[in-house]
């Protein structure tokens, strides 16, 4: 085993989502003893705090939790709503909260197993199946479901019969933070369906801001505030789309 050779603690990342579950789970299977650190960055939803506790007492792990509080909220006033191009929140809410750990708990460096697969993005297809993430030097991460897709995903899932998020029979594809800019805009209206309350409290920030930076309707209506740039090709796409159907639709109001 690779952990053999590098001998460092071992840490399984868990965001409560399916890639990290398959990952512990092999984990667990070579018969390692990981410790399960989640990141609650205070913008999961309750599912996923619960699913995270129901895990760690299945695997009969140590939980390290990295809270981040209601750090989002008090800095959402000051940087404005994170974006694509713009994401203070990864460093206010997860960077800072994990290296702290790592400070604390493995001052000598650790092995973090974590649920990265290739196909998610182009930087993570670059990265291997083992790095150091530069702005966490101190600890080496491994994924080993680094070239998997996601039908391999759940068919490990099912076969296996392995307890799953139960957000993903709400139509989530991802686990995470609910208002993350990098979602795709059909998850916000599932988070408006099932947790109200909690699109509420973000929504109204918007429109906060919306007032400040004195812009249009559109800016919420196609969620445009996730991105800084007003000239970055994903806002100028959604932009001209939008556009299209507002005079198709002016038009139709008129014959």
């Amino acid at each position: 085993l690779f952990s053999s050779k590098v001998r460092l603690p071992i840490i399984s990342s868990f965001s409560g989502g399916k890639d990290s579950l398959v990952s512990l789970h092999l984990a667990v299977q070579a018969g390692l003893e990981p410790a399960i650190l989640f990141n609650n960055t205070g913008l999961e939803l309750p599912p996923t705090v619960d699913y995270v506790e129901l895990i760690t007492s299945k695997y009969g792990s140590r939980l390290l939790l990295a809270d981040a509080g209601d750090a989002f909220w008090k800095s959402v006033d000051v940087f404005g709503p994170p974006a694509k191009d713009y994401r203070w929140c990864c460093k206010v809410l997860k960077l800072a909260r994990i290296a702290r750990v790592y400070k604390e708990q493995y001052p000598d460096g650790a092995l973090v197993i974590v649920g990265q697969r290739a196909l998610e993005s182009v930087d993570r297809s670059w990265s291997g199946r083992v790095w150091r993430n530069k702005w966490l030097p101190s600890v080496l991460n491994t994924s080993p479901i680094q070239e998997w897709d996601q039908l391999m995903i759940w068919m490990y899932i099912f076969r296996n019969k392995l307890p799953y998020n139960i957000l993903y029979e709400k139509g989530f594809d991802r686990i995470g933070c609910y208002l993350c800019p990098a979602a795709n805009i059909a998850e916000y209206y599932i988070v408006s369906t099932h947790y109200p309350e909690f699109w509420d409290r973000w929504a109204e920030v918007l429109r906060t801001w919306k007032s400040r930076l004195n812009v249009g309707e559109e800016w919420l209506r196609y969620h445009l505030w996730r991105w800084l740039n007003p000239e970055a090709q994903g806002r100028r796409r959604l932009e001209t789309v939008s556009y299209t159907h507002l005079r198709a639709h002016e038009t139709s109001l008129h014959l």
